[in-house]
């Protein structure tokens, strides 16, 4: 008697019934959408994008989307460090770790200066080309998800290269004798797109200050070439509120407008379509401390942005100032949190002693996670799960707040093109 396989075969009929099963599941669209929201994660999902038309539909439909971010933010991938001038992974779990190390694969082969912007997956650098006599410096766009496709260098805009109706609107200004030669750059920054950009495109916005007043110049890269610049009308000293303070960061682009926090009670905006400067009133109670920075910016779902405010006895507030309305945008507190509770045993009993160093590093879209910096040492808030995880310690002798950018997941994710088949 021969012994049973263990490997036991369906019949013809058995096959086509399992089929009809696996059909009647995966062929439903609401069925379909539940098991991919449990993929967690984007780079899965992309994937799974890419096994029919059906699939790819529910995936890349953007109600589908909507609830996959709010189940799954995307992960914050590493960190660069300005200061040494490297990239610092965090640990992650097999289904995106090839990610992080091909960030890790990234070669520059330049002293990197600065850092400018890190949007989707691409970073703006300044670097410091040190072949010649005296270093020099050249400025790139790369993308560290695709070290393969190397620097995309492009030139400093030309600031002399403003409209000759600029120009003439400065010359009927300037009746008290002060003239562009008086003009110093105070503050300038570069900014990608708030998509990322295609690595050919980026904006330049330079602040100028006088004996009378300051004003913006704007220059937009695209395909490779400077735009002509563009600049705002000159904002009288006697007619700002307060006076500049100083300004960790250069600022965020959301919705067309830059916004900076560089004053204790308001915040500096800047259309980039109309070329204008307008002032913002912070909510009541809230207040910038330029000695180590308590407040954060962040895009909004919404045309706005919000805010995060850290007080003096830990309690972070998230605001959003919304410019989807007719009327002027107004404030709405929309989440607090304990920060003593959500540290928990992380928190060092002299961190209320008055004397340490504590200070908003950086906020993401949707005010989803914020950066802290305490003490040369970097914790991570995630602000819904009000849950913190230390994730890096600075080397800085000097006392001074290390530089460190995250570099977050690309949102929304990039499906494959669908071929005429």
């Amino acid at each position: 008697m021969e012994p049973k396989s263990k490997d036991r075969k369906l019949s013809p009929l058995g096959v086509a019934a399992s089929a009809a099963l696996i059909g009647m599941v995966l062929g439903n669209d609401d069925i379909l959408r539940e098991i991919l929201l449990r993929l967690g994660f984007t780079s899965c999902l992309v994937r799974a994008a890419a096994v029919c038309k059906q699939w790819y539909r529910v995936a890349s439909d953007l109600d589908f989307l909507l609830r996959f971010r709010a189940l799954h933010p995307p992960r914050v991938l590493g960190f660069y460090d300005n200061e040494l001038l490297r990239f610092v992974p965090r640990p992650h779990p097999p289904e995106i770790a090839s990610i992080v190390r091909r960030c890790c694969s990234l070669h520059i082969g330049y002293r990197v200066d600065i850092l400018y912007d890190c949007r989707n997956g691409r970073v703006i650098l300044c670097l410091v080309d040190d072949t010649g006599e005296e270093g020099t410096f050249r400025y790139a766009i790369c993308s560290s998800l695709y070290p393969e496709r190397g620097l995309t260098f492009f030139p400093w805009p030309d600031e002399n290269s403003d409209d000759e109706e600029g120009e003439d609107e400065d010359e009927d200004d300037n009746d008290d004798g002060d003239n562009d030669l008086l003009w110093s750059v105070f503050d300038q920054g570069l900014l990608l797109p708030e998509d990322g950009g295609d690595g050919l495109s980026c904006t330049s916005v330079t602040m100028t200050r006088s004996v009378r007043g300051i004003r913006a110049h704007i220059c937009d890269l695209q395909a490779g070439n400077w735009n002509k610049v563009r600049s705002s009308e000159v904002v009288l000293w006697a007619d700002l509120p307060e006076q500049l303070v100083a300004c960790r960061n250069f600022g965020f682009l959301a919705y067309g407008k830059v916004y900076r926090i560089c004053m204790a009670d308001h915040i500096l905006g800047i259309d980039l379509a109309s070329t204008s400067l307008f002032l913002i009133k912070l909510p009541e109670g809230v207040k910038h401390r330029s000695h180590a920075a308590n407040i954060g910016l962040s895009c909004a779902e919404v045309p706005g942005f919000n805010l995060i405010h850290v007080s003096e006895d830990f309690q972070l507030s998230v605001w959003i100032y919304r410019t989807d309305c007719s009327g002027p945008g107004n404030w709405e507190l929309v989440d607090t949190v304990c920060l003593r509770q959500a540290f928990g045993h992380l928190v060092h009993p002299t961190w209320f002693s008055g004397n340490v160093f504590f200070s908003v590093n950086d906020v993401r879209d949707n005010a989803e996670f914020v950066l802290f910096e305490i003490e040369q040492q970097l914790f991570y808030l995630d602000v819904s799960r009000r849950t913190v995880e230390k994730v890096y310690h600075g080397t800085q002798s000097h006392g001074c707040p290390f530089d460190v950018c995250p570099l977050v997941m690309v949102w929304p994710p990039t499906f494959p093109e669908l071929n005429n088949d």
